[in-house]
């Protein structure tokens, strides 16, 4: 035999043991648990008593400001004491050196159903991308998708929720999705929708609204909101109607806006401020093409402001006018909007990316400092949606939904200012506590009470049998 037949014949063997190999590991991968290690079981029972101790603190507090080697004393769901030097006997200590303690995120715009199709709207858009396969979701997809959501946020130090539900094909999908976040334990408003689709001379759902309204009494982390359309999205007629039937039902509303220049161009805007359609109550969201003009009209109305902005320039809405939006002195809030355009759930980067927008539009470093995007973030977006009296800051007397984030890794040290790392380097994986309304939800870096091995499993059948069913 010579040389090259040798050669082939050790080649052709390899081949053989190759497949073999990949074969069986293949074989071993669909029984084989997922990488991710199962969460630590949920706290019962009543919220602890704990002492943080050791922390740099960054309060988000006006008076209390930051206490480089403080404590925070978290009791029965609530923050009872901060301080430098604070004593608790029998509280659990929580030793917190080399690490920033804060009042956990705040995110205002979410919509929370489309995690489970992850990366798929970055392809031709979210309309396009979700036309054939958002009306294939049932009722538990919809939970489904809040479910993988909420255990991302509670990962990257999200505390609190706004879900925009804009998939909701009728009050069955809403109180799925109103019941998944009850479930979580995270706070957050759900803002019961419609399909994104729904024609301009369609109603939402009124009835499940109002019915929904009443089941819910208000004294949950979980409050209700409606999610409605404006003048560029149905009649006049319609609208209308949808906003007053919130406005009896004394809730708050979202809506998106001046998204494009044609919407923009439309009048939306002012014909809401003629009609009194905005106010503290009315959360507006993109605001992208907004003219000058109607930002003095929403600054004049006191509505706040959601901005998105991974989304906002993904989807080609425009560079979110970060710069004009503080020059109005809006109540602002960030949103992550849409992990099916966004890609995961980051704050620091989604922070780093608001600041810098500001420069490059104000032409001037510094516009917007590291320290007011780190309050738009959390007290800022608290305040935005009405939340401010209970979450956004280590106040006490506020619920304790707080983070901490450690400053000692290769990624944070070293950190002389903690609030320009914390939005130029940190990440999710450097958050090792989450703690909200009290209960522990993250702790050493892993989750604790989401079930991550099965909500993997699930996410992931779901979206093949949807894909099948839309024919994607």
């Amino acid at each position: 035999m010579n040389n090259d037949s040798r050669f082939l014949g050790r080649r052709a063997m390899l081949g053989t043991i190759s497949a073999t190999v990949l074969a069986a590991t293949a074989a071993r991968a669909q029984d084989a648990e997922p990488e991710t290690p199962a969460a630590e079981p949920a706290q019962t029972g009543r919220p602890g008593e704990y002492l943080i101790t050791g922390a740099h603190l960054l309060t988000m507090d006006d008076k209390l400001g930051e206490i480089a080697s403080g404590a925070v004393h978290v009791r029965d769901g609530a923050i009872v004491a901060v301080g430098a030097d604070l004593q608790a006997p029998g509280a659990q200590r929580i030793e917190a050196h080399g690490a920033v303690v804060m009042p956990g995120f705040v995110d205002t715009h979410w919509h929370l159903w489309a995690t489970l199709a992850r990366g798929l709207g970055a392809k031709g858009g979210f309309d396009k991308a979700m036309a054939a396969l958002a009306p294939k979701f049932g009722p538990q997809d919809n939970a489904l998708g809040v479910r993988l959501s909420l255990a991302e946020a509670a990962h990257a130090g999200i505390t609190t929720v706004c879900n925009f539900a804009h998939n909701t094909r009728g009050p069955e999908a809403a109180r799925a999705e109103w019941q998944a976040m009850r479930d979580s334990g995270l706070r957050g408003r759900f803002y019961y929708g419609h399909p994104n689709e729904l024609p301009k001379d369609k109603l939402m759902d009124l009835p499940g609204l109002e019915a929904l309204a009443k089941e819910i009494k208000g004294d949950g982390l979980v409050s209700l909101g409606v999610a409605a359309r404006g003048p560029d999205r149905s009649l006049a007629e319609i609208w209308r109607r949808e906003w007053a039937a919130a406005r009896d039902l004394n809730l708050p509303i979202s809506t998106h806006v001046a998204y494009s220049k044609a919407v923009a161009q439309s009048g939306a805007i002012k014909a809401m401020a003629e009609g009194s359609f905005l106010g503290p109550d009315v959360q507006l969201i993109h605001l992208t093409q907004a003219s000058d003009d109607d930002l003095r009209r929403v600054a004049d109305g006191g509505s706040p402001v959601g901005l998105c902005p991974w989304t906002e320039m993904q989807v080609g809405f425009g560079l979110p006018p970060v710069a004009r939006l503080q020059k109005q002195g809006l109540p602002i809030g960030l949103g992550l909007d849409n992990l099916a355009l966004a890609g995961n759930a980051d704050v620091f980067a989604m922070m780093k990316l608001t600041a810098d927008l500001a420069a490059a539009s104000a032409g001037e470093q510094g516009t917007l400092t590291e320290r007011q995007v780190l309050e738009w973030a959390t007290i800022g977006g608290a305040r935005s949606i009405g939340m401010e009296e209970q979450i956004g800051s280590l106040t006490p007397g506020k619920r304790a939904d707080l983070i901490m984030v450690r400053m000692d890794a290769v990624n944070t040290t070293p950190a002389p200012r903690p609030d320009i790392t914390l939005v130029r380097a940190a990440q999710p994986a450097n958050i090792s506590l989450v703690m909200i309304e009290g209960r522990i939800h993250k702790r050493g870096g892993r989750l604790v009470g989401h079930d991550t091995r099965k909500l993997l499993r699930d996410a992931g059948g779901a979206f093949s049998r949807l894909q099948k069913e839309a024919g994607i």
